[in-house]
């Protein structure tokens, strides 16, 4: 009993086991994919000897998965198959016509089986499980598809090396000549103006604007740089004692006094604009016709005077205001302006991003102590240094001693109007965006050819020159600061000006975020799940089936060739097999097609009903005359050659099978 209890669970063994490998490897196929998710899909590896590619390789493993995981459900479809099949064929009620039989033994197969539509009308659940056993592979179609290669960003974070501020070196400062020696005294050092490098950086952003495209250590990056960097605080003079003093200067210097003996008074060449940094804290040197001493000073002062130009050349009406003025107001009415900016250290927390090479830079500055400038350095003698006589406090003030005065020689100087409204200037200020800002606007504004073309609003004449109505942006003071701070920053633009990260006071490196799009494997679980659970959901439904029919069968059956020879040798046809049709070749003729099978089961069954109108079954003589037939003499010479017919091939019911080797008779 055991052992039949074994033999009876090996068709629902080989059905679950199949739908349940199907399974298991479904689920290895989504962790296979988990696993590679993310990961880059560009490279190479070595199977075999054969180089292919990451996403090649994921390509064939994931198709594998769905092809094992197709094997194993189908397996377990058509096990249930033939289980429900040999229950419809042992145990049918009414007789199957032999190409009903064909149908459903070659469906799984042969689809054109699929045209006989007597037999799945009388079997509807073999049917079913066909179309399932059919329809199943397009399923595993989808699930390699839910592994795709999208370009996404990869983001990653490292200490690397970026533009930054070397303010402890002799980098920003021009040479340094040595002064006249004294013996036993320390040798001193003059400074002698800002490097080409740091002028040609202010320059250019004083007329731009912005601050100078920096090179980032990649086209996607950012990263934050905290530091101690000059920077200028410019504001009004609002102390009277220093504003009358200064404002009084300026009036004797316009109202008094000529640039030589004997010449016309200055007010015939008013200055609108001037710049100047004092010598020794006094005022502006007025004394020659620079209006200013090239001493670099840690200040700078900014004088804006419209209302002397607003006569044009008018320059009797411009000296007549000498008659308006009063002690309070030596200038006279009207809208003067008076900045005087000084140099600061300052506590920089500056913030890169860049994206695509776009630069986008956030700076924060919060001021500290005014810084004073340089104009000696003192050193012992250059055979005398040792390795640390460098001071870094002094070459960081040295540093920005070379900044402010880049920054100064933007702004110091004058423009000045004359009897011919012609302006003249000696500064680089008018070069600068500075003119956009509402103090300066009025230099730009004078009186000529493409201003008048402007106002006259003629569409001919507005097509030859640039336009002339630029909106006005910050204040003079805050577009100062603003430009300092922007060539603060610019000086990273600079590849001569970047420290070397081999010095002791060499800056520290950032923590820099990449950011890089590169191909890499995205995975849609949803999209492989749906179509393995259509697939293993319809693959239980006619296991399910197979299971019953074991149940129903009480016994197992295959489609080996035996099962069909031990059917067929205790069943019988309702019809004579014609000599010539003896053999399996295709196509069956109608009338063996169209004739009944009648398979007697080894246990008692009720008797299939005969179908209606069919001749009467064989009888033993009608078999007995198809067999004589079918032999012939020359095999009656082989069977004298000792090749007896087994009395045992007859089955109860009479009908006879053969599988004589030279014999082939079928029933």
């Amino acid at each position: 009993m055991a052992n039949g209890f074994k033999m009876l669970w090996r068709a629902p063994a080989s059905i679950l086991g199949g739908l349940l490998a199907g399974v298991l490897i479904s689920v290895g196929h989504h962790l296979y994919y988990v696993s590679i998710e993310g990961s880059s899909s560009e490279g190479d590896r070595i199977i075999a000897g054969y180089r292919l590619s990451n996403q090649s390789f994921s390509t064939a493993v994931g198709t594998a998965f769905a092809f094992v995981v197709r094997a194993f459900l189908l397996f377990a479809v058509g096990a249930a198959y033939v289980q429900v099949f040999w229950q419809a064929a042992t145990h049918a009620r009414k007789a199957n016509t032999l190409e009903q039989i064909d149908a459903m033994f070659s469906i799984l197969s042969n689809p054109f089986a699929f045209r006989r539509g007597s037999a799945w009308w009388k079997y509807p659940m073999l049917l079913l499980i066909a179309l399932i056993a059919w329809l199943l592979p397009i399923a595993f179609t989808i699930p390699p598809a839910s592994l795709s290669v999208v370009v996404a960003p990869v983001t990653t974070w490292a200490l690397e090396t970026v533009p930054n501020f070397d303010f402890s070196s002799l980098r920003y400062a021009a040479s340094l000549p040595q002064g006249p020696v004294n013996p036993g005294r320390e040798i001193g050092y003059a400074y002698s103006g800002p490097s080409a490098e740091v002028q040609n950086v202010a320059n250019a952003v004083a007329s731009g604007g912005t601050i100078l495209s920096i090179t980032p250590p990649a086209a996607n990056s950012s990263w934050e740089l905290d530091f101690y960097g000059p920077s200028l605080n410019c504001h009004a003079v609002n102390d009277d004692s220093a504003r009358l003093r200064i404002e009084s200067t300026l009036a004797d210097w316009l109202w008094n006094q000529s640039f030589h003996d004997g010449g016309d008074r200055n007010c015939y060449t008013p200055k609108g604009y001037l710049a100047w940094s004092p010598y020794a804290g006094d005022g502006p040197h007025l004394g020659s016709d620079e209006v200013y001493d090239n001493i670099i000073r840690s200040f700078v002062y900014v004088a804006v005077l419209p209302d002397l130009f607003e006569f044009g050349g008018d320059v009797e009406a411009i000296c007549d205001r000498a008659n308006l003025t009063t002690q309070s107001q030596p200038l006279g009415p009207g809208n003067t302006t008076l900045l005087k900016c000084d140099l600061h250290n300052s506590s920089y927390h500056a913030m890169f991003d860049y994206e695509s090479g776009d630069q986008s830079i956030a700076v924060q500055a919060e001021q500290r102590e005014a810084v004073s400038t340089l104009e000696w350095v003192f050193a012992p003698n250059i055979t005398e240094m040792g390795p640390n006589i460098f001071n870094a406090t002094l070459l960081r003030q040295l540093s920005y001693t070379a900044i402010a005065d880049a920054f100064y020689q933007v702004l110091r100087g004058s423009v000045s109007n004359n009897v011919n409204n012609n302006l003249k200037s000696d500064t680089n200020v008018i070069s600068t965006v500075l003119l956009n800002t509402p103090e300066l606007s009025f230099i730009s504004s004078q009186s000529n050819l493409q201003t008048l073309l402007w106002q006259a609003n003629s569409s001919r004449g507005q097509s030859l020159s640039s336009p002339q109505n630029v909106p006005l942006g910050k204040s003079l003071q805050s577009a100062m600061e603003e430009m300092f701070q922007n060539i603060t920053i610019s000086l990273l633009s600079s590849e001569l000006l970047q420290p070397n990260m081999t010095s002791e006071y060499a800056p520290a490196m950032p923590n820099v975020t990449t950011t890089r799009y590169e191909p890499i494997f995205q995975y849609a679980p949803r999209q492989l799940w749906i179509a393995y659970g259509v697939a293993i959901g319809v693959s239980a439904v006619g296991s399910v089936f197979g299971l019953l029919a074991v149940f129903l069968n009480r016994a197992n059956y295959s489609n080996d060739f035996s099962s069909v020879y031990r059917t067929a040798y205790s069943s019988g046809l309702d019809t004579v097999i014609q000599p010539d049709d003896m053999k399996a070749t295709d196509p069956l003729p109608r009338y063996l097609a169209k004739a009944a099978l009648y398979i007697t089961n080894a246990t008692p069954a009720p008797a299939p009903e005969p179908v209606l109108d069919d001749p009467p079954r064989m009888t033993e003589a009608m078999r007995q005359d198809s067999r004589e037939a079918l032999i012939g003499e020359g095999y009656r010479g082989y069977r004298g050659r000792g090749h007896e017919t087994r009395g045992s091939d007859h089955s109860v019911n009479r009908s006879y099978i053969n599988l004589n080797p030279s014999v082939a008779t079928s029933i």
